[in-house]
């Protein structure tokens, strides 16, 4: 988590989650132009991110609750990037933002994604007929099934 006073966006606090995740000490993000440049080397990225940033405090000041980033990467301390989602809320004259750490999540979408498609590559390549059924339906037949049975895999479904 980061805390940051609203009047002048100076860096308050950042909890202990956020140095281990990031790797970044307090002294190094006093403020949100050096949190800014450290977590977003690219500039034309970092202005797209800051002018999105100065509209989430526009929404929040207005509408109240919490404003919800989009997915982003952030460059960490050791020059490796994190997948993540920062959620922001205004409490006094302060900016709470929270970050979740998507890295893991999407890295195990992409792994599982991979598996099953290795898994149906090697299923649509078998000789041997099967098929997979749910509550009385085939929900899967392989293309040897189809050929020995003599019909359409989709009519088989």
């Amino acid at each position: 988590m980061q805390l940051h006073a609203l009047s002048d966006r100076s860096l308050v606090a950042i909890n202990k989650a956020h140095q281990k995740l990031f790797g970044y000490s307090q002294r190094e993000i006093l403020g949100s132009q050096a949190w800014f440049e450290l977590a977003f080397p690219d500039p034309v990225f970092r202005e797209a991110i800051r002018a999105n940033w100065e509209a989430a405090i526009e929404r929040a000041t207005t509408l109240g609750g919490v404003v919800e980033s989009p997915e982003m990467k952030l460059r960490c301390r050791d020059g490796s990037d994190r997948l993540v989602l920062g959620h922001m809320t205004l409490v006094g004259g302060d900016m709470v933002i929270s970050w979740s750490d998507l890295t893991a999540i999407r890295q195990g979408e992409v792994a599982l994604r991979e598996s099953e498609g290795r898994f149906r590559g090697m299923m649509e390549q078998m000789v041997s007929g099967f098929y997979v059924a749910q509550g009385g339906r085939f929900v899967y037949v392989s293309p040897a099934l189809a050929r020995m049975a003599g019909q359409a895999r989709d009519a088989m479904l």
